[in-house]
C-alpha cells in the first residue's frame, strides 16, 4: 500500500473513535447498557489494532537499517505545524525561535518532509514502502498552532502556546506546560494527560485513563473505560461523560458542573468558600455534600443541597456509584 494510503487509513479509524463517543453522549445509561457499551468499545479497539499490526508487518518486512535526519524551516511566530507520524514518538518543544526543526531517527529509506504553504507547515515521515517508523524530535515557534496526528506514535507536547489539536488511534497523548488557548485531543486507545494552563480543554479516550491538571475555564471529558481525574484553577463549565471510571475533581467551580457516568465514583474536592446548588443522583451508591462548619448531607438514590449561598450548579448522575462533594 503506498504511503500516501496512509492518512485515509487514520481519518477511517478516527471517524470510528467519533462514533464512540455517542456512548458517551447517550444519556444515563440503564442496567443493562453497561456490557453492550464495553463490547463496542472493545471491537472499535480490537479494529484499530489489527490495522496497527498489519502496517508494523508490512513496514518491518521492507525496511533497512535506520537513518538519522536533520531538517528545518523558517515559519511565522503565529502559524500551523501539521504534523504527520505513523509508529515511534513525536516529542514537540515550543522554542523562541521562528523556525521549524526536525531531528529524527527513522527505519529504512524514509524522509522527514518540511512542506511550507503560507502560514501552514506540514511535517510529514514518508517511506517509499508505506508507513514506517520514526522518533521525531520538532521544535516549533511557541505561539504555533500545533495539529499532530498518528497511529501508534505517542504524541508529547511541551511548551507550545497555541491551540493544540492531538490524535492518535493506539498511542498516549501528553501535554506539559505552557499556556495553550485551547486543546484537543483525541486518543482511542490509549492515555491522554494534559498538565498545562489551558482555559479550554477537551479529552476523548475510548479505553485510556485522562488526567488534566493545570488546567481552568472550559473542561470537556469523554470517555467509554477510564478512569478521569482534573485538578485545576476556576472552571466556568466541566462536562464528564463516560461509560465505566471513576471520576476525581479538584477545583473552584463558578458555573456548570454535570457529570454523567454508568458504574464508577465521583468525588468532588471545593474551596471551602464555594457556592452552588447540587444535584445528586444515584441508583445504586452513597450520596454525600460537605456543608460547611462540621455539617453534611447524606442520602441514597436522591439527594439535593445547597452550599453556601447557591448559585453555581453541580449536577452529579451515575447508575452505580458513590458521589461525595468535600470542601
Amino acid at each position: 500500500m503506498r504511503a500516501s494510503a496512509f492518512p485515509l487509513v487514520l481519518l477511517s479509524l478516527l471517524a470510528t473513535t467519533a462514533c464512540a463517543s455517542h456512548v458517551a453522549h447517550a444519556d444515563p445509561p440503564r442496567p443493562d447498557d453497561g456490557d453492550d457499551s464495553h463490547a463496542r468499545a472493545h471491537d472499535i479497539e480490537r479494529h484499530a489494532h489489527e490495522h496497527e499490526r498489519e502496517w508494523r508487518d508490512h513496514a518491518a518486512r521492507a525496511s533497512g537499517d535506520s537513518a538519522t535526519i536533520d531538517e528545518s524551516r523558517d515559519a511565522k511566530p503565529n502559524g500551523e505545524i501539521d504534523v504527520h507520524g505513523f509508529a515511534g514518538t513525536v516529542h514537540v518543544t515550543g522554542w523562541a525561535q521562528n523556525q521549524v526543526k526536525v531531528h529524527a531517527n527513522v527505519s529504512g529509506d524514509c524522509r522527514v518532509e518540511l512542506s511550507p504553504s503560507g502560514d501552514r507547515l506540514e511535517v510529514r515521515l514518508e517511506c517509499s514502502h508505506g508507513p514506517g517508523s520514526g522518533d521525531m524530535a520538532i521544535q516549533v515557534p511557541q505561539g504555533s498552532t500545533l495539529d499532530a496526528r498518528t497511529m501508534s506514535a505517542n504524541i508529547s507536547v511541551a511548551g507550545v502556546n497555541g491551540p493544540l489539536r492531538l490524535q492518535s488511534v493506539t498511542a498516549d497523548i501528553d501535554v506539559k506546560g505552557g499556556t495553550p488557548g485551547a486543546v484537543e485531543a483525541r486518543s482511542t486507545s490509549g492515555s491522554i494527560r494534559i498538565d498545562a494552563s489551558s482555559a479550554q480543554t477537551q479529552a476523548q479516550s475510548v479505553s485510556g485513563d485522562v488526567t488534566l491538571s493545570g488546567v481552568r475555564g472550559k473542561a470537556n471529558v469523554h470517555t467509554v473505560s477510564g478512569d478521569c481525574k482534573i485538578a485545576g484553577g476556576e472552571f466556568s463549565d466541566v462536562r464528564v461523560e463516560t461509560v465505566s471510571g471513576d471520576l476525581s475533581f479538584t477545583g473552584a467551580i463558578t458555573g456548570s458542573f454535570e457529570v454523567s457516568t454508568h458504574s464508577g465514583d465521583v468525588g468532588l474536592h471545593v474551596p471551602a468558600t464555594t457556592s452552588a446548588d447540587a444535584e445528586l443522583r444515584s441508583f445504586s451508591g452513597d450520596l454525600l455534600v460537605d456543608l460547611g462548619d462540621g455539617k453534611k448531607q447524606t442520602g441514597s438514590r436522591e439527594l439535593d443541597a445547597k452550599l453556601g449561598a447557591g448559585g453555581a450548579r453541580i449536577r452529579v448522575r451515575t447508575f452505580s456509584g458513590n458521589v461525595s462533594i468535600v470542601r
